[in-house]
């Protein structure tokens, strides 16, 4: 069961890093697929950890997202997910909390615009790179 719960989840990251912006029926189909045997066995995996007494597999907020990524994006628009949503930006949040808890109390504001105006230079710079283009 874990394996096949992985390979779905390798399968759904390797169509989408393949599919351009706007998928196909089928590609939707695929990449549904994949997903949805991702989370159908990460369900099952989290279920039999939990009647176990096993802490593993617990089940997250991104994989209530994942699902909703499926459905909307996915089936629904048929964008590829991989272009409008990533869990990069849910992760960084605990590094800014991080960063910000050690600035001094007065100049906090300061510290956290410019460690959000330095996020969004990144992001400036890697948007050709995400467009497809290659930056020189």
């Amino acid at each position: 069961l874990t394996e096949s719960t992985m390979r779905g989840v390798n399968r759904y990251f390797g169509l989408t890093e393949r599919a351009s912006r706007k998928l196909t029926l089928e590609q939707s189909q695929q990449i549904e697929e994949a997903g949805k045997a991702y989370l159908v066995g990460y369900r099952s995996l989290n279920y039999m950890s939990t009647r176990s007494g096993i802490l593993a597999w617990v089940l997250v907020p991104k994989w209530h997202a994942f699902a909703h990524v499926l459905a909307d994006y996915v089936r629904l628009l048929r964008q590829n997910p991989r272009y409008v949503h990533t869990f990069g930006d849910e992760d960084m949040m605990m590094v800014l909390k991080g960063w910000a808890k050690n600035v001094k109390s007065k100049p906090r504001e300061v510290g956290i615009l410019k460690l959000s105006r330095m996020r969004m230079k990144t992001l400036q710079w890697r948007i050709p790179e995400l467009r497809g283009h290659n930056r020189v």
